[in-house]
Formats: structure tokens, sequence, C-alpha cells
């Protein structure tokens, strides 16, 4: 009896001496992927800090010096442009929160007709590149030349334009409708899998529809609206595109685009510019621990091994009032710019409905070989950074939220890291970290698809983390314990348990980073060469060389790449949902 107790001892033992070690390290197997993870994360951002305190451009052997901060923060233009950016992303994050949570409550919780439809117009509207919608609304808005002012000024006898798309409330405008479609991107898939019975209990219970959306349906998604929420606040803080086309004519700046300003005019003043988002960091450090203090560790597990329901709320009458809602939202936001730009392009003086139409702008535009070369590269850039980016954030999600390495909260700190700087500041980071950073090979990357894919990863990697987390979370624990208990290694419970049930999630956030490396540009403007151009670099340099027709066509091309890809991936995706309602239902 002794003996076979002792023999069973020893198998518990470790075969040998370096099996006991890696039993001792296996906790700290984290460490070196931290490690690698922290110095790419931060890296670029250390540079960041480093060239503010360099008196010269990157590459140079400049002295060190506090004059770049004394400049930055002794003007008044820095803190008019700080008030003027906190001022703008408040009201634009507070109205996309509400109509994303609207819409997404819409489209996957209750019984509003033609939803499906609706969604897929909402997809639509999330895959317009930013750029060629500038020049839509500048078309249709834009002082007393814009169409819609032509018609109400020649209908009421009006002297003076009564809409203007270049003021504070034209970013207002445009970034609502692109922040609360990009926002239902990442809500749509955590309320689709949320557990029918959970609201139905609130109804039986007496609470109205109303009620049970703010009562139960909002709080069960606080992780993925906070998380968001948080990640849009830093999207619009580092906002350029909307800013430097609809306020920096009329004088009228932000950080980014004065950021911006500093680091074009001659001589370009680069530690001025890099002192300027030092506010960055420290915002970003007060975003991490809102959101850690928020959510803390309570649960909010929706998918559990018990099945779930996926019925739809009946809204009577009022489902008509909710369509009606949505569609107008659908032709303001979505035909009306997108009809404008594409007959722009054939109009044969741009703006003016009455000229005529030609095709001769389209052949011009499709003849240059830089423009085919940017249609390339553009491909090229979009499926590599979709690919890429799905497979390092669903690893650093997984890690995050699915095991109990140490130190794995590291992940979740370590992703806003590249939010640290705005877009343009960024790119100046990487360009000093390529040109200046002291790393051998570096300068062999600069101005390839390969650097500029990295950079892209590198600045998305906030929102690829924020999506995979909303639909991570829900995942009960004992759903891959049950395969495991079942002989079912790690990998075979990836592929058949885990994947499966975040496909809607994973094929979302492809599509995020396949849209997000198409309409890349201004942490880019400081890395391409010609042999790396891409479309949103041709549309900016048309938009600023005053060429708002050539800018208009090449948009309607990267609209049309974005919407072939999108249509692949949306049919994938609603494959996989039908499959998962009949699993539901069996």
């Amino acid at each position: 009896m002794a003996g076979t107790s002792g023999e069973a001892v020893l198998e518990k033992r470790p075969s040998s001496v370096l099996a006991a070690v890696l039993q001792r390290l296996r906790p700290y197997v984290l460490v070196p992927f931290l490690g690698l993870l922290a110095f790419v994360m931060a890296y670029p951002i250390f540079m960041v800090v480093y060239a503010s305190f360099k008196g010269g451009p990157p590459g140079t052997d400049a002295p060190f010096s506090l004059d770049g901060y004394v400049r930055a923060w002794t003007a008044w233009p820095t803190y008019k442009a700080l008030i003027t950016t906190f001022g703008l992303a408040v009201p634009r994050v507070l109205t996309g929160v509400i109509f994303a949570v609207f819409a997404t409550w819409i489209v996957t919780r209750t019984n509003t007709p033609l939803r499906g439809l609706i969604e897929e117009l909402i997809w639509l509207r999330i895959f317009l590149p930013t750029l060629p919608m500038v020049v839509a609304w500048l078309l249709l808005m834009g002082g007393s030349s814009g169409i819609i002012n032509k018609f109400l000024m020649n209908t009421f006898n009006l002297s003076t334009p009564p809409l203007d798309i270049q003021s504070y409330w034209g970013v207002v405008f445009n970034s609502f409708m692109m922040a609360g479609t990009f926002m239902f991107l990442y809500l749509a898939p955590a309320f689709r899998n949320m557990d029918a019975s959970l609201e139905e209990s609130s109804r039986v219970s007496g609470a109205s529809n109303l009620t049970t959306l703010w009562r139960i349906t909002v709080p069960i998604m606080k992780p993925a609206i906070l998380g968001i929420t948080l990640l849009m606040f830093m999207v619009v803080l580092s906002s350029y595109e909307n800013e430097l086309f609809f306020l920096s004519n009329k004088g009228k700046f932000v950080l980014t685009t004065w950021i911006w300003w500093e680091t074009t005019t001659m001589p370009p003043d680069y530690p001025a510019a890099m002192a300027m988002s030092s506010v960055f960091l420290v915002f970003v450090a007060v975003v991490i621990f809102i959101q850690f203090k928020m959510l803390g560790k309570r649960q909010y597990t929706t998918v559990t091994g018990r099945g779930f329901g996926v019925r739809l709320l009946d809204l009577g009458k009022w489902r008509w009032v909710t369509f009606a809602i949505m569609m107008s939202w659908t032709v303001v936001g979505l035909i009306l710019p997108m009809t404008m730009l594409v007959m722009g392009t054939f109009q044969n003086a741009y703006g003016v409905v009455d000229s005529g139409f030609t095709l001769q702008y389209w052949k011009d535009a499709l003849g240059r070989s830089t423009v085919i070369t940017s249609i390339k590269n553009t491909l090229v850039l979009g499926f590599m950074v979709a690919s890429m980016g799905t497979v390092l954030y669903g690893l650093m999600s997984y890690v995050y939220l699915r095991t109990k390495l140490k130190w794995r909260e590291g992940i979740e700190v370590l992703s806003w890291v590249p939010r640290a700087a705005p877009s343009v500041v960024l790119g100046l980071g990487i360009v000093w970290v390529v040109l200046g950073g002291g790393i051998p090979g570096l300068t062999a990357l600069y101005g390839t698809l390969f650097l500029m894919a990295i950079v892209i990863l590198l600045e998305a990697t906030p929102q690829g983390m924020r999506m995979m987390n909303g639909g991570m979370v829900q995942l009960s624990l004992e759903l891959e314990e049950a395969s495991r208990v079942s002989g079912g290694s790690w990998l075979r419970t990836m592929r058949r348990v885990v994947m499966p049930l975040l496909a809607p999630t994973l094929l979302n956030a492809w599509l995020l980073s396949f849209l997000g490396a198409t309409r890349a540009l201004v942490v880019l403007l400081f890395l391409y060469l010609p042999s790396s151009m891409v479309l949103s670099i041709e549309i900016f340099r048309a938009m600023i060389g005053t060429r708002p027709q050539q800018a208009a066509i090449l948009g309607v091309v990267l609209t049309a790449i974005s919407m072939v890809v999108a249509i692949v991936a949306r049919v994938l995706a609603l494959r996989q949902r039908r499959l998962m309602e009949v699993v539901a239902v069996a």
C-alpha cells in the first residue's frame, strides 16, 4: 500500500530537471511577449517624447532643448486648438453613442420592418471613405455654392446661405454620421448574442420596452458600450480630415490640424509639434483608469453552455416609427451624399447640376499610371492588414480575457498606448524610429507597404482589442471546459467551439482592419514613396491641389473596392449567424 502511494507521488513529479524548470517558468511565459509588445507599442511614443526635446527634424544631430515645450505651451493658439478639440469631441461622441445604441437595438433586438436592409445600409455607410464624403458635403452645403444652399436661397429669397458645413456644427454633423455607424460595427455582435430571456423577464415584471432597454440591455452591454465610447473619444480627438477641410480655411484649428500646420509651414517646428501631443499621454492614462474602474471584475457573460434565446421584441405600431427614423437617417447620411458624389464625377463643371455630363474626367483619372499603382497597393495593403490584424487582435484578446497568465492585464494597458498620440504625431514618431531610432536595417523599410501595414496595425490596436473584447467577454468558460473534459485539445477547442461562436466578431474585425487600411491617411503621409502610393493619399493630394472632381472619382473607386470586399464578408457573416441561430433554437 505504501509502495503504491510512493509510486503515485513519483508519477506526479517532473520527469527531468528541464521539465521542472519549465513548470516553474510556466506562469511567466507571457513575459517575453509582453516585452516585445511593449517595445513595439511604446517605442514610437518614446520617440515622440524624445523628439520633443530635440532641436531639429528626424535624422539630424540636433542638441537637446526645452524650446519646443516653451514655444508650444506658451502660445495661445495651442490652448485655443486644445479647447476646440475637446469642445468638439464631447457632442460628437455623445450623439454617436446614442445613435449607435439605438440603431443596434433596432436592428438586432426588435421586429422593425426591413431591419436586415437597414443593417446592410448602415454597413454601406461604414465603408464610405471619409475624404469623398467631405467632398460630397462641401458640394451640398459648402457656402453659397452648395447645391442645397442654392435651392434654399432661391426658394425663400435668402441673401445668405442658411447652412454652412464649414463650421463647428458641420464637423459635429459629419462626425456623428461616421461615429454612429462605426460604433454600430462594434456593438452589433454583442447585442445579437445577448440572451433574450433577460429582456423577457423584465417585461414580464411590468417594465416597458424603453425601461428594459435602459435598465437591462444597456447595463449588460456595458463592456462593449464603454469600451467603444472611450475608444471613439480618442478617435475624434485624433480626427483630422473633417477639421482640415471644414475649419482650417477659416482659421479655426483643432490640435491635430495645428500640429500639422506646425510641421508643414516653413520652417517646420518639429519639437513644438511633438510637445503638443504630450496632453494625449496624460489623457490615455485617464481613459485606461476609467475603463478598469468602471468595469472592475464584474461578469458580463451572456453566451453560456445552456443555450440562449434570440427572440425579437415586438414593438407593435411603434415598429413603423423606428423604421421611419432609420430610413430618414439612410437618406441623409448615405443616399444624398453618395448620389451627389457619383453625379459630380460625370459633370462638365463640378457642382453645377445643369452643366451637362461627360466621361472625360474618368478617362483622364484612370489613364494615369500612378492611379493604377495606387489601386494595386491599396488592395495589397488592405488584405495584408486585415489578415494579420484579425489574428493578432484575436490572440491578444484571448490571452487577456481567457487565460490566467501573470501580467496578462498588461496587454489591455499596452493596447491603448498607440492612442497616446494623434495619427499625425504617431506618423512622425515612426519616422523618427526608422530614420533616427538607432536600429540597424530599419531604414530599408522606409516607403514600403510592409512598414505601412505595421504602422496601421499599431494604430488600430485599440479598435481591434475593443471589438474582440466585446465578443470574447460574453462567452462562458464552461464552453471550453466542456470541450476539454470531452477530450478536446486547446487547438480543437478553439477551432470547433470558440471560433464558430466568435465568427461574427472575427469577420467584423477583418472588415474593420481592411477598412482602416484602405482609408488610412494621416499616419501614412510621412511614410510613403511613389512606389507605395495608395488611393487615400491620391485623394488627399487631389483635394489639396483643388482637383475635387478627380478626388471624387478616386473616392468612388475606393468605395467600390470596399463594397465588393464588404459584400463577400457580409455573406459569410450572415451564413454563420443563421447557423448559430439554428443551433440556438435546436
